[in-house]
């Protein structure tokens, strides 16, 4: 029997939760799937190309926000709306996280970009200028 590459069950995950599938059901197919195929050391790639799949699909993006400090709901509000309009997702899941070594500004990450304004990434590329 073929087994099945990690990026056709992220596809058709992907596919499938647009179509309107509960992720649940979605997750116990695959889940099926991957014992089968011996394939469940993959989980962690699986999950990250099942969020690229729903973000190039314009279906909707998970958002990692890494700050120094904390960020108010409606700075929030501003980068989901940004990260609307960058990348074209209907909906998008906004996570924070506080990480005082940043010193200040912000690290916003999604499947397919990323945007590092971060301090502690300007020093470091005036350490590398010199």
């Amino acid at each position: 029997m073929n087994k099945l590459s990690r990026r056709s069950l992220s596809r058709y995950a992907a596919q499938q939760i647009v179509a309107g599938e509960k992720p649940v059901n979605v997750a116990k197919q695959i889940a099926s799937v991957m014992l089968t195929d011996g394939g469940i050391a993959n989980t962690h790639l699986l999950v990250k190309d099942i969020l690229y799949e729903l973000e190039v699909s314009g279906h909707m993006s998970i958002a990692k926000l890494t700050t120094a400090r904390e960020v108010t709901h409606a700075l929030q509000d501003e980068f989901i709306k940004t990260v609307k309009e960058s990348l074209g997702a209907s909906k998008v899941e906004l996570e924070t996280v506080q990480d005082p070594s940043l010193i200040g500004g912000y690290k916003l990450e999604t499947a397919t970009r990323t945007w590092d304004m971060t301090i502690k990434k300007k020093l470091l590329q005036l350490k590398e200028a010199f």
